[in-house]
Formats: C-alpha cells, sequence, structure tokens
C-alpha cells in the first residue's frame, strides 16, 4: 500500500485525528479493498472519541445479514478495546459503550424508515398500527386485490369482455405499476392528436393490405384456387374506421392462424437465397390455397414443373457459362473452338426452350396464384408469419388498457389506505414525504441522527437518496429538490463502488449514485473542510495477477461513458505467487458445464490440490446452481447451494398440498385419486385390478370402513392389491386425523409420518430444510384454523418462494454454489465462473425516464372461439427498450467484475467457444473474455481427464489453510426440526420425553450429592472445594459439558475426521457455540467447568474447555476402538430427532412410557386415556443390514472412590427405560428393527456399555 493511500485510510478511520468526522465523505472502495473495515474502525473511533454517542449513529446496510456482521464487529472491537484498557475510568466507559451498541441503529433501510413512521405515524398519514406486509404477503394481496377490482367494477372490463379479452391480462401489469406509484403512465389519450394519428396510420395499413389482397387475387381466373379465408377477405369492403381496421386485423390474425398449422399446404420457392443457393425452405400457404382437392392438384403439378424447369434453367445458364470460358481459352491459345461453338448453340436453343416453358407458365392462372401466395407469404415472414398490422394498431390497444389500469390502481391505493396496509415500497415514500413535507419531523430527526453510514450506496434507488438528503440537510440548504439540499457537515458517510452496481432489477439506479458523486465533487471543490471523496485501490482479497487480469479486461471496458461506471484500478496487497496466471478458461456449453465442474472440483479434492472449502462456484440462473450442486453431491462433494427455492418446485411440498386439499374436500374422489397416484405410488390399473377382484367400483373402494379394508388385505393374497389396500388405509388413516389432532398437528404428522411425502422414503437433507421453512411459516400463519390452515397449506405451496436457510460464512469444509448476484461481499480461494446461455428476452415493462411501459401480448378469443392476437404497447416502446438493452448490457459487464474479484488465487471461467450455439437461444454469447487469451486447462465429464495441476499450483497441500466452524450440510433442517418437535403441546395432549423418564430407584445418595452442589453453588463465594473441582478427577461436567461433548463428537462423526486437528477443531467450535462471550458464566458453571482457578478471558476459558474436550474425545481416534467398530458396520445419524403420537393404551410403549413417567411412579394413577406425544433426539443412530445400533452418549462423573463396574450399573439402572425408549419409538416409527443398544460413557475413555438385549426386553 502507498503512503497515500495509508494517509487517506488513517483519516477515515480518525486515526490521524478527528478532523475527517467533520467532513461529509463518498469513499468508492473496489473489490476487496477493506470497506467494512473501514466502516467498523470508523463507527468506533467515533463512539470512543466521544464525537457521537451510540444514539447518534445511524449505519445503513444492504441486507440483514450485512447489518448482522456489522453489529458483530462494532461489538468485538469495542469488547477488544475495553478488555485491553489498564485505565479502571476509561474501562468503565468502554463497557458503557460496549453494551451501548444496541443503541445505534444499524439496520437496512426499510427497517430505519419504519422507525421514524412508527414514531410520528400522525404526520405521516397513517393510523396509529398500520400493518406491515412481507414480500410474499404484498404479492397476494395485489393479486386478490385486482381480482376483487374486476368484481366490483364490472362495466368497466365489459368492453373488454366484448372483445374476448379476459381481465387476467391486466394482472401481471397492475402487480407492476402498483409497486411503482412515482412513475408515471404515458399513453395517448382518446381525445388527443397522437391517437388520432394512431387511428389514422392503422386504418391506412389495413385498407393497403386489403387493396393488395385485391390486386394479387381479384382476377377472376384464379377463384377456383382461392381458399376460404381468401375468399371471405376479398368480399371485404373498404376499410374507413378503426372498428373497420379493428376487424380486419381480426381477419387477418386468422390467416396468420392458417399458416402456422404444422399440416397444412406448403410449397417449395423458385427463387434463390442471398448466399446464392436455392431456396429450399417450404413456405404455408394455408388459407390462401385450398390443402385438397382436384384444382389444387393441377395447380402443384404446374408449380413443380416450373421449379424442375427453372432448375433446369440455372443449370442450363451455368453450362452455358462454362463453355463461353473455354471457347476464350481455346482462342486465346491458338486453338479450334468449333466444337464448343456448336455445344453453345444447343445448349441455348435448350435454354430458349425452357425460357419458353417458363414464359407459358408464367401465363397460367394457377402459376399466378402459387406466386402471389409466395410473395404475400414471404412480406408476412415467411414460415413465421406474422400479422403486420399488430404493430400499427398496438398503440390504439394500449390506451384501451391502460385507461382500465389507471381506473384500477386509483381503486386500489384507496382500498390499500383504507385497511391501514403497508408495503416495503410504502415505507420508503412515506418516510421520505414525511422528512420532505413536515419540517417537525425533519428536525426532531435531524437532531437524532446526527451521523450516519449507508453501505453499498452504489445499489441506491431515487427515494432513498432523496431520504437521506432531507434527513441531513442543513435547513438553509433544505429543498423540495434533494439535488439543492446539502448535508451539514459531517453527517453523511456513503461507501460504494460503481463497478458493482449489479442490483437494477431491484431498482438501483447507477445514475443516482453519478448524481451524489457529482454534488460531493462541486462542494468539495467549494467547501473542502466540509465535502470529500476518496478512492480506496489497495485488494486485500485477489493476488497481483489476478488484479493484471481484472484490469486487463475491464479497465477498457468500464470507461465510464454513456452512464457506465468507471475502472478504478486495484493494487494488490498480497505478495505475487510462483506463477503467473490466476485466471483460466475452459471450453464449455451450457449443457456439460455442471458435470464439467463436478468433475473439476472432485479430482482436485482427490489429488489434496484443494479442499472442498476452497471452491466458490458462481452461477447465472438459479437453475444451473441446483444442477451444479445436484453434480456434486453425486460425487460425493459436500456442498451448499444459496438463494431462492420455490416451494412449489420441492416434491415433499407438493405433496403436503395435494394431502391437503384432500383433507379439505374428504368427499372428492379426484381429490383422493390424487393421493393415491401422486403420494402413495398407486396407478389406475391397480385400483380396476382391484376392483374386478373385489367386485367393488371405485366409489366403493373409497368408501369401505377401515375394518373391511383389513379383512380385503387378509383375503388377498396378490402383493400388488395388498399394496393398493394397504394405501387405502393410510387415506382412511390421513382422514381421521382432523378429529384426533390439532390443525397444525395434522400438517407435522403428514410430513414426518408414513403417507408418501417423501418420494425416496425418507428425507433429504435439503428438502427436509425446506419443509421445515414450509411448516414453520404455517405455524406462524395467523389463521390457525382447519380449513384456513389447509387452504394457507396449498396457496404456499403454489406460489411462495424462501431464500434457503443456509449460511454462507464459515461453511465449515463443503463447496459453496450460489447465484452471481449473492456473491459479494463473499471470497474464496477458487471461484469457478459456469458458464450458460445469456439470452435478451424482450421484458413485459420497462421503467424509462421516470415513465413506466407495458408490452402485452396476449392470445384471446372472440365470440365464434376464433384466435386473435392482443398486442399493446405505446409508441415510445422501442426507445425505451433500446435504452433498457443498453443498461442491461452495462450492468451484465459489472455482474462479470464482481464474478473476476471474488477469488483470492484463481478464477477459471467457462465460455462458450467461437461460433458455439447457446442452450435456449438462437444467438451467440459475447464472450467479454475472449480479449484475455486464457490459458486453457482441460475439464471434461470424466474426473481422469481433468488436468487442475496448472490452475492449482498454488493450493497445495502445504498452503495454510485457516479453520473455519463446521457447519454441517443439514445443520438447517437438524435445528428446524429440533425446534419444531419441542412444540405441539396442546393441553388435552400429554408430552413426553424418553430422557425424562424416571430413573428406576436411584440411588439417594446421588440426588443429594446433586442438591448439596446446586444450593451450595448459589452464592458464589460459598463454592465446595468439591464443586470446584468439578468431577472426581477434577475434569469439567454439568449440563454444559454435556452439550459440548456432544456437539463435539456429532461433528467428528458426521465429518468422519478422528484426527488431533479435527478433534481440537470440533471441541473449540463447540465450545463456542455453548458459551456466549456476552453472557457471565454463572457460579454452578463455573464450578463444573473448571478446576481451583477460572481463567479470567473468554478466550481462556474457551482455550481451557477445548483442550478438556479434545482429549476427552480422544477414544474416536482409535480405529479399533468399540464406537468406531459400530460406525464401520452402517450409516450413522447423529442427533436424530424424531417425533411421534401414542393414542393406543394396549401399545407397548404406551404403557411403558405410562410406568415410567416421572411423577406418576408405577403409572397406575396416570391418566391411562390421554394420548402422548413422544419427542426426542437420539445421539447416535447406526443404521446397519443386521438391524439399528442405538448409542447415548453420557458425561455422568464418576463418584468419589467408585469403581468402574459399580459406574457401569449404576448408568444401566438410571438409563434403562431412556433407551428402552428410543428401541420401540425406532420400531414404531417403522425405520426397522434395533439390535444393539449402548451407552457411551465419556469419563470412561468411550467404553460401551451394553443397557438393552432384544430378548429380554419388556
Amino acid at each position: 500500500m502507498n503512503a497515500r493511500e495509508k494517509a487517506l485510510r488513517a483519516a477515515l478511520t480518525g486515526e490521524g485525528g478527528t478532523e475527517s468526522f467533520k467532513k461529509n465523505w463518498i469513499v468508492e472502495a473496489g473489490a476487496g479493498a477493506g470497506k467494512t473495515y473501514t466502516i467498523v474502525q470508523r463507527i468506533v473511533r467515533q463512539l470512543t472519541t466521544g464525537h457521537c454517542a451510540p444514539e447518534h449513529l445511524v449505519a445503513i446496510t444492504f441486507t440483514n445479514k450485512a447489518t448482522d456482521e456489522l453489529r458483530d464487529r462494532v461489538t468485538r472491537q469495542l469488547r477488544k478495546l475495553r478488555d485491553q484498557c489498564q485505565d479502571a475510568d476509561e474501562r468503565r466507559r468502554l463497557d458503557g459503550l460496549y453494551h451501548g451498541v444496541g443503541e445505534m441503529h444499524l439496520s437496512t433501510i426499510h427497517s430505519f424508515c419504519q422507525t421514524m413512521l412508527m414514531e410520528m405515524p400522525m404526520q405521516a398519514g397513517l393510523d396509529l398500527e398500520p400493518r406491515l406486509l412481507d414480500e410474499d404477503e404484498t404479492t397476494a394481496y395485489y393479486q386478490k386485490l385486482f381480482r376483487r377490482a374486476y368484481r366490483a367494477h364490472e362495466a368497466l372490463f365489459a368492453p373488454l369482455e366484448q372483445r374476448g379479452i379476459q381481465a387476467e391480462i391486466l394482472e401481471k401489469p397492475f402487480g407492476v405499476a402498483i409497486r411503482h406509484p412515482e412513475q408515471e403512465i404515458p399513453y395517448d389519450k382518446k381525445d388527443s392528436p397522437a391517437y388520432q394519428e394512431s387511428e389514422r396510420v392503422f386504418v391506412l395499413r389495413s385498407e393497403a393490405l386489403r387493396r393488395r389482397l385485391q390486386q394479387d387475387f381479384g382476377d377472376p381466373g384464379l377463384e377456383p384456387y382461392c381458399d376460404d379465408w381468401l375468399r371471405e377477405a376479398l368480399h371485404i369492403g373498404e376499410i374507413r374506421t378503426a372498428d373497420d381496421a379493428q376487424a380486419f386485423l381480426l381477419r387477418v390474425d386468422g390467416l396468420i392462424r392458417l399458416l402456422s398449422q404444422k399440416d397444412g399446404l406448403r410449397v417449395k420457392h423458385a427463387q434463390l437465397k442471398d448466399t446464392g443457393k436455392p431456396d429450399r425452405t417450404e413456405y404455408p400457404l394455408s388459407g390462401l390455397v385450398p390443402k385438397d382437392g382436384a384444382n389444387t392438384a393441377a395447380l402443384l403439378a404446374l408449380w413443380e414443373q416450373y421449379r424442375t424447369d427453372w432448375k433446369a434453367l440455372r443449370d442450363k445458364e451455368k453450362r452455358r457459362e462454362e463453355k463461353k470460358q473455354q471457347k476464350v481459352e481455346l482462342a486465346r491459345g491458338g486453338k479450334s473452338t468449333a466444337r464448343v461453338d456448336k455445344s453453345l448453340l444447343t445448349l441455348q436453343q435448350e435454354i430458349d426452350g425452357l425460357q419458353e416453358r417458363l414464359d407459358n407458365a408464367r401465363t397460367q392462372p394457377a402459376w399466378k396464384m402459387v406466386s402471389a401466395a409466395l410473395e404475400l407469404v414471404l412480406e408476412l415472414g415467411g414460415k413465421k408469419a406474422k400479422n403486420p398490422l399488430l404493430e400499427a394498431a398496438a398503440p390504439i390497444q394500449y390506451t384501451m388498457l391502460m385507461e382500465l389500469l389507471t381506473q384500477c390502481l386509483q381503486w386500489a391505493r384507496a382500498d390499500k389506505a383504507q385497511h391501514n396496509l403497508l408495503t416495503f415500497d410504502d415505507l420508503l415514500l412515506r418516510a421520505r414525504d414525511l422528512l420532505r413535507d413536515c419540517p417537525e419531523a425533519r428536525e426532531r430527526f435531524h437532531q437524532r441522527y446526527r451521523v450516519i453510514y449507508v453501505d453499498e450506496f452504489q445499489d441506491t434507488d431515487p427515494v432513498q437518496a432523496q431520504l437521506l438528503f432531507y434527513l441531513t440537510a442543513t435547513e438553509a440548504s433544505f429543498s423540495a429538490d434533494w439535488t439543492r439540499c446539502r448535508p451539514e457537515a459531517g453527517s453523511l458517510f456513503l461507501v460504494g463502488d460503481p463497478k458493482q452496481s449489479i442490483y437494477r432489477f431491484r431498482g438501483a439506479d447507477l445514475s443516482i449514485y453519478e448524481t451524489v458523486r457529482n454534488i460531493f465533487a462541486q462542494e468539495s471543490a467549494a467547501h473542502p473542510e466540509a465535502f470529500a471523496i476518496a478512492q480506496l485501490q489497495t485488494n486485500f482479497r485477489s493476488t497481483a495477477a489476478i488484479c493484471h487480469k481484472v484490469t486487463e479486461l475491464f479497465g477498457s471496458k468500464l470507461d465510464g461513458k454513456d452512464g457506465q461506471a468507471d475502472f478504478l484500478t486495484m493494487e494488490a496487497e498480497q505478495p505475487a505467487l510462483n506463477h503467473a496466471d490466476s485466471i483460466y478458461g475452459w471450453n464449455t456449453s451450457a449443457e456439460q458445464c455442471p458435470q464439467q465442474i463436478a468433475a473439476f472440483i472432485s479430482q482436485a479434492v482427490k489429488d489434496k490440490k484443494a479442499k472442498p472449502e476452497d471452491f466458490l462456484v458462481l452461477t447465472y440462473r438459479r437453475e444451473e446452481a441446483d444442477s451444479i450442486y445436484g453434480w456434486l453431491r453425486q460425487a460425493g462433494i459436500p456442498a451448499q447451494v444459496t438463494g431462492k427455492a420455490r416451494f412449489r418446485m420441492q416434491e415433499p411440498i407438493r405433496r403436503l398440498a395435494i394431502w391437503c386439499r384432500l383433507l379439505l374436500e374428504p368427499g372428492n374422489d379426484i381429490a383422493r385419486m390424487h393421493v393415491l397416484q401422486q403420494c402413495l405410488g398407486v396407478r389406475p390399473a391397480g385400483l380396476f385390478a382391484l376392483g374386478q377382484q373385489t367386485g367393488l367400483s371405485m366409489p366403493g373402494l373409497f368408501s369401505r370402513r377401515p375394518e373391511e379394508l383389513e379383512e380385503l388385505s387378509f383375503a388377498l393374497p396378490s402383493a400388488r392389491h395388498q399394496m393398493t389396500v394397504q394405501a387405502l388405509q393410510t387415506v382412511q388413516r390421513a382422514l381421521k386425523l382432523p378429529i384426533k389432532l390439532p390443525p397444525m398437528a395434522i400438517l407435522d404428522e403428514l410430513a414426518r409420518g408414513s403417507y408418501g411425502v417423501w418420494p425416496a422414503g425418507q428425507p433429504d437433507v435439503e428438502g427436509y430444510g425446506l419443509v421445515c421453512q414450509y411448516l414453520e411459516l404455517l405455524r406462524s400463519s395467523p389463521c390457525q384454523t382447519l380449513q384456513g390452515l389447509l387452504q394457507k397449506a396449498v396457496e404456499m405451496a403454489e406460489k411462495k418462494t424462501v431464500d434457503r436457510q443456509l449460511t454462507l460464512k464459515e461453511t465449515g469444509d463443503c463447496v459453496r454454489v450460489m447465484n452471481l448476484h449473492k456473491a459479494k461481499g463473499l471470497e474464496g480461494n477458487i471461484v469457478i465462473l459456469a458458464s450458460t446461455a445469456w439470452e435478451a428476452k424482450e421484458p413485459g415493462s420497462i421503467v424509462y425516464r421516470n415513465t413506466l411501459c407495458f408490452s402485452v401480448r396476449r392470445k384471446c378469443y372472440d365470440e365464434q372461439g376464433n384466435g386473435w392476437t392482443l398486442f399493446a404497447r405505446p409508441r415510445s416502446w422501442e426507445t425505451a427498450l433500446a435504452e433498457q438493452e443498453r443498461q442491461a448490457e452495462q450492468e451484465r459487464l459489472r455482474l462479470l467484475y464482481v464474478a473476476a474479484t471474488r477469488p483470492a488465487r484463481a478464477l477459471l471461467v467457462g465460455h462458450v467457444p467461437p461460433g458455439k450455439k447457446n442452450e435456449g437461444g438462437d444467438g451467440q454469447e459475447k464472450d467479454y473474455w475472449a480479449d484475455l487469451k486464457l490459458p486453457l486447462v482441460t475439464v471434461n465429464d470424466q474426473v481422469a481427464d481433468c488436468d487442475a495441476a496448472p490452475l492449482l499450483e498454488s493450493l497445495s497441500p502445504s498452503a495454510a489453510v485457516e479453520d473455519s466452524p463446521v457447519r454441517l450440510a443439514d445443520a438447517a433442517w437438524d435445528q428446524a426440526q429440533k425446534q419444531q418437535v419441542t412444540q405441539l403441546q396442546p393441553p388435552a395432549w400429554q408430552a413426553i420425553t424418553p430422557s425424562g423418564l424416571n430413573h428406576p430407584a436411584p440411588p439417594a445418595r446421588m440426588m443429594e450429592e446433586e442438591t448439596a452442589l446446586v444450593e451450595s453453588n448459589r452464592d458464589e463465594a460459598g463454592v465446595s472445594d468439591d464443586a470446584a473441582a468439578g468431577g472426581a478427577d477434577g475434569s469439567p461436567c454439568g449440563a454444559d459439558w454435556g452439550t459440548m461433548m456432544h456437539r463435539t463428537l456429532e461433528l467428528m462423526v458426521r465429518c468422519q475426521a478422528w484426527d488431533e486437528h479435527a478433534r481440537a477443531r470440533f471441541a473449540r467450535q463447540a465450545v463456542e457455540e455453548t458459551l456466549s462471550p456476552n453472557v457471565p458464566l454463572t457460579a454452578l458453571q463455573r464450578a463444573q467447568l473448571f478446576r481451583q482457578q477460572v481463567p479470567a478471558s473468554y478466550q481462556e476459558q474457551v482455550a481451557y474447555l477445548s483442550a478438556a474436550a479434545a482429549a476427552a474425545s480422544g477414544f474416536l481416534a482409535d480405529p479399533d476402538g468399540m464406537l468406531r467398530s459400530c460406525l464401520e458396520q452402517g450409516r450413522a445419524w447423529t442427533e436424530l430427532p424424531f417425533f411421534l403420537r401414542v393414542d393406543d393404551p394396549e401399545d407397548p410403549l404406551y404403557g411403558h412410557l405410562m410406568m415410567y413417567r416421572k411423577g406418576k411412579g408405577d403409572g397406575s394413577q396416570g391418566v391411562q386415556q390421554a394420548a402422548l406425544d413422544v419427542q426426542g433426539i437420539i445421539d447416535l443412530a447406526i443404521q446397519t443390514p443386521q438391524g439399528w445400533i442405538v448409542v447415548d452418549y453420557k458425561t455422568d462423573r464418576l463418584r468419589q472412590e467408585e469403581a468402574e463396574a459399580a459406574y457401569s450399573q449404576r448408568l444401566c439402572a438410571e438409563y434403562t427405560p431412556q433407551i428402552q425408549s428410543y428401541v420401540l419409538v425406532l420400531e414404531r416409527l417403522g425405520l426397522g428393527k434395533v439390535s444393539q443398544a449402548w451407552l457411551c460413557s465419556i469419563p470412561l475413555g468411550g467404553k460401551l456399555i451394553p443397557t438393552w438385549e432384544r430378548t429380554t426386553m419388556l
């Protein structure tokens, strides 16, 4: 880093003094420049120097995730300063700041606006308690709102209905327009000269086409060859009005529809293409010429003969030219040309004959008919014929639709205000208006929020910029025109990188950034003491080779012209690697790319050139990210994928919705058939065969009682019939759930029970996580009635889109796969940019110069059922579209820049070779990487052929890779399930946890000791020596220690990592997850976890407990150990949660649980008729061919002078009921038999203690 930038960074963070705090800054920080670090250091310095109190500081971030990260980093920095401070008074002051972080307003812009509005709702024109809708609720509300508008104002829609236009055609434009209340929708009013001119042009073009038909096909001699459509068109009178033109447009649309028929009449043209070769295309003539009939046959015969003669004439003329050239060469050589002259004479005679035949054919009506028809079809677009009148009619149709849309918007906005509803967009608009129009509010918030930080300012929109300038403006400079406002000195700190502006689809406007920058530039020149612009060029992320290549590629393209961002050269802080190239390419295609990426990563991991966590895979489309994730999983590479997930694309959720439809309509046989076929795998043929066998109809089978179905299953030996009967029994069981379970419990039971929800028979990792999100959203729904909940479940399954609940930081050893837009702020050692087709599709709406334009194309049907195309767009559409495409191309270039600046060491770019077509489009992808002439690596779909050596040279196994906490691939759904299985406890049911069962006759001495330990630690000064020493051997003990050991062992088993480094890493993570640095230890925790001396700092406490946990888990490092031997027998499931309802008192599990219920003694005095919810988590369950092996970890300490045998016997006596419950639960859930059950004693070095044998149980 050069001296200038060092001084600049010191000024920004306040290290060189507090003068910079008195300036407004706009900081352009390139990729990897440490902008978050700069913000954190400046905030902390402003707080610690007393320049700003926490309650006066605001930091606006782009996402909630960024907010959490910023708050965490500020908190950690303040804690570090406090802990390092030696002065008592200063330490108290810093401790106050540390605990006052919550008073700072760190949030997204929407949350910030909500805070202001809720403080002054009346001044903002709101009721006291407005309801805020989230994104999905907003979408659903707008859809319902439009449909309500349609039903309430049918007269408005009557003109559309009369023309066969469905009202739904306006639903999508309505949804877009109501989200853009600031944008005007321009259209030509019916009384305007522009509208009248559009009508005149439409009439003239329609009349011109009608006359063309009359001129080309009006000859009476052609009448026998005319099809029905053409005959009717020739009888149309002069077109004088717009209504006449509209009727003629519909008729022409009928011709286009006939020409599009695949089985219609087609002929080849007698002409040459632009390339000089014969045109072999078959052009449609349906609607102009009849497909069948004697006249058509004669016409086709004549045309085919004409084409034959035409081709022969071409060949003869070509041969004649060759002979002429031969004659010239003979004459030049002084040779005789008599033979050539004779050949030329013969050829000329043949040519004249063919020409005469062609001339005679052209006089025939049949020839005139085909020729005129082909010329018309060519003008209409050939094989892809289009209606030539649609463009002329588009402005007129647009006016009709927009007049109606405008009225719907007025009604909808009034309805939203009446019901006191707010959306996220409304938060910004209302807050902006409040600050602009209410001096009292502006003064109030201006005095409170004195310093405002804004991150990712390049992705701001006009409303956000207005809001910031209104809030920070001095009263003297305030103006409704925000560009005239001037922020008070030191009130704004804006950080952004215009080269990374990639959220235009969310309303981000790079021109707003440029406007603000220009204001700062002007003011910094006039008032350098109050305004400044800083540019940070040092890159702390990437190697010098990457920075050089990025400059080479983007330096000339990001030129700052025509609205594009200006490039700022990056200077790498990292030392150069031992090779010059860090950006590589490979030739691929959209179809092969996902498999090639998986093969490349697999080979790199296999060769130990890199770890999975080194890779970050970026894609343009979510679908490709899912495909790459699937190939990685298939290759056995741990991976995470992030981004949006549609519930309707998840098979388990789709099947849950099918069950919900049946429960909504239990008597609907169609819904029942859907369940049987799509959830339970019953084919219609199977039902039919069963009906044939039993003599029952389908309704008869559906109406059978459970006992009758049971009899059928015994009477029918066929396995196929038995499967069908079992499916019918499952349906009957499900239909009884509403009378047995609360509404939400029904959905839980369907998701976790044997109802065919899971295609593979058991949950998959990601699918279960999304199902848990789905159920959690339903659980939080305000309507918890059965009908309302089931309807909500169906609606969410069809329309809901959610973010996958996967963390993208500290992911552990797995590949991260994500959409490019999600990658900002992230980095990876090796970044792979997947290639995909970039097919530009014409948008349905465009925001252009503060206006909103729509393009509508829809198939409609008239009263006779004839289809026609409605095409509507404004006259300014082409101009707006050109601007849209220009901006989209510019943003795509910035998107590639974001991808190129993610890697720390290497970037691998997939691109389509020149001349190769993309999937799904006719065009060829523009290859921005071609100019670099990237060195190529071989990436094939065969792993063995993958050459990763040159790319991975810098990532040898000896390279130091910083360990990060492990986030197991299924941690999200594990956690969600753990939360859900502890809920669902209505008063009418008994909730039982096996680990909470009574222990049979525990020794009185143990209970007395535990009670004494708790009592003695209530006062920190009264901790006994025995308690302070932890266990009998001085080792940690207690509930927190058990949590740490369980988590450590879980990570080791799940990751299959047993070495010392892994144990230390997992143990530290387990300790940090269990103990929070912000929550002080209780006296009991100190007594149980530490020896005589409790470490003073949090880090020392973590180090001590991590070492203890790593040592205690060392038994898993022994490959010959008992637990490792068990693990090698099958598939291990760690922390396996379960939920089961037991309502049959005759069930052995029911009796077992009632026998050992706490507080119920032997169960004889219990409530025998109550159903039981059994829920819990099994520490380790190993699925083997011989049956399940159940292992339960125990950290119970040995008592003083207690022998190992006595300890083992005591554990068995205490925990046998719990283990027996696990055995019964696994078997009741249909997961198979249990062959072994063990207690794993941590104090005994992982010794397995047998607790149960099948022959002795119960």
